[in-house]
């Protein structure tokens, strides 16, 4: 939508393959990410999930043709619950989690876009339970935070990682259970 009117609808995804979580986000300019899950069969134990991205261009009006993050020759996980983010000057932040434990449990994993260019994923926690919810943000500078639900047999925290020129920190526990406050930290 940049003209007031809406355009007539345009195939974005691979028409072969199942589309899970659609999420989409764009920038102060009408730039956007669209980012989902694919599924596709390979031969692991799991069901393999994909991530996938197409960029929007407002100046040419045009979608990119789909980014692969993963692919199915290599990838032995499941990616599920992509979520996107994006600050005015266009640069985005992406999660997804990613499984295949039979316990379920996954990887917290995120990616960057930053100077036209995207960065390699990083696994940002490790052993988190599939329900587990996350949610993150990214500022005007570029530093952006995600937190999440921790679960263990025993209790339940909040904990928060956050990224600034090009590194993730170490995972913090923000609120921990039963409900103390635990940390703070402004971007």
């Amino acid at each position: 939508h940049y003209t007031g009117l809406w355009s007539s609808a345009v195939q974005v995804s691979n028409t072969s393959t199942l589309v899970d979580s659609p999420v989409l986000v764009s920038d102060d300019n009408g730039n956007a990410v669209a980012l989902w899950a694919e599924r596709c069969n390979c031969t692991s134990d799991c069901a393999c999930g994909l991530v996938v991205c197409s960029q929007y261009s407002i100046s040419s009006h045009t979608w990119s043709t789909p980014t692969y993050f993963t692919s199915c020759e290599s990838h032995t996980k499941r990616a599920e619950s992509p979520s996107l983010y994006v600050n005015g000057s266009g640069q985005v932040m992406m999660f997804w989690a990613e499984s295949c434990s039979p316990s379920g449990l996954c990887d917290l994993v995120g990616k960057t876009y930053e100077n036209s260019a995207w960065s390699d994923p990083t696994v940002i926690a490790s052993n988190l339970w599939m329900e587990e919810i996350y949610s993150g943000g990214i500022d005007e500078t570029g530093k952006a935070m995600v937190v999440w639900q921790a679960k263990t047999d025993s209790s339940v925290n909040v904990q928060a990682a956050t990224y600034s020129q090009g590194t993730w920190s170490n995972p913090a526990i923000v609120i921990d259970e039963p409900l103390n406050f635990v940390f703070w930290y402004k971007l």
